[in-house]
């Protein structure tokens, strides 16, 4: 009998505490529910109340780890008290699920992301003017995407918009304000349409939202556009893709072969024509701070 009390205690971690501490027996406090081991002892558990509150649940207490009792028949009623298991608090249950989402939430996080430096030019565009002013452009995938815009003083703005999908908001930054956005889904996919549209029932109308800064060479590929050789910029041999759609058309220019990279993407429509110049395209360290729920602004929530 006393081999299978050793052989019961070794299997909640307790025979070495038994050894060393048998000094410590107790009074049984409280009557708790038991459940009979062989015919000279018995083994009581508390299931998930604290032995010092009874009738409230452990999740309602302080961390009181379960406690095992053994009475022991032939020890005078004396009862040994020990830990066999602490269950984790509601507290610490929290922590633990704050970890593993932070854990996945780090694993999806990109490792790179696209830095885009873009001007217009064109007949309409003015040196100088606002619209020719630069814009510097941050995109990773479809869910991160960030534009910065010059200060527009004459109409007190001063642009930004942070993506950081399902979340969006438009920022002005001349006065401290900021229109958060919600994406209602079920796609969440953030976008960069690099030409406004000007006539929505042209048959190049749906190209403007698919041509984006950061997938500019996808979509001249994916439309089936070929490459062909192209003027030399600055001694640099370029190539050039073309797509042609009703009265629309589209250029693209890209150095680097064979990792190219947009030199100038440009529309011309209705005897109109834009190019958007890329002073520099490249791939940086992923910085999670910049698509962030802005600071320092006064955010307000759009509605539904």
């Amino acid at each position: 009998m006393l081999t299978l009390i050793h052989s019961f205690f070794s299997s909640c971690g307790g025979l070495r505490f038994l050894r060393r501490r048998n000094n410590r027996i107790l009074q049984l406090r409280q009557e708790t529910k038991r459940k009979t081991i062989g015919s000279n002892h018995l083994c009581a558990v508390w299931h998930g109340s604290s032995p010092e509150s009874p009738g409230k649940r452990a999740s309602e207490t302080s961390a009181h780890p379960l406690i095992l009792t053994v009475r022991v028949a032939d020890q005078a009623q004396q009862l040994v008290q020990m830990k066999c298991y602490t269950p984790p608090t509601m507290r610490g249950l929290f922590i633990l699920l704050l970890l593993a989402i932070a854990t996945l939430a780090a694993e999806d996080m990109p490792k790179t992301m696209t830095k885009i430096e873009v001007h217009l030019e064109g007949p309409e565009v003015m040196t100088g003017s606002f619209l020719a002013q630069p814009k510097v452009i941050y995109r990773a995938g479809t869910k991160y995407c960030r534009m910065e815009e010059a200060e527009d003083s004459q109409n007190k703005i001063h642009g930004l918009l942070v993506v950081n999908e399902p979340d969006a908001w438009m920022i002005n930054l001349y006065d401290k304000s900021a229109r958060h956005v919600v994406d209602p889904g079920p796609t969440f996919n953030c976008g960069l349409p690099i030409f406004a549209e000007v006539d929505s029932k042209d048959e190049g109308a749906m190209l403007y939202q698919n041509l984006q800064f950061g997938n500019e060479l996808l979509f001249f590929k994916q439309m089936g556009a070929a490459g062909q050789p192209g003027p030399e910029e600055n001694g640099k041999k370029t190539t050039q893709y073309a797509i042609e759609i009703g009265s629309t058309r589209f250029l693209m220019f890209t150095v680097g072969a064979p990792n190219e990279r947009p030199l100038a993407v440009a529309r011309a429509v209705g005897g109109k024509g834009e190019v958007f110049i890329y002073t520099a395209y490249e791939e940086v360290p992923f910085d999670s701070k910049l698509f962030a729920r802005p600071e320092g602004v006064k955010i307000s929530e759009a509605k539904p």
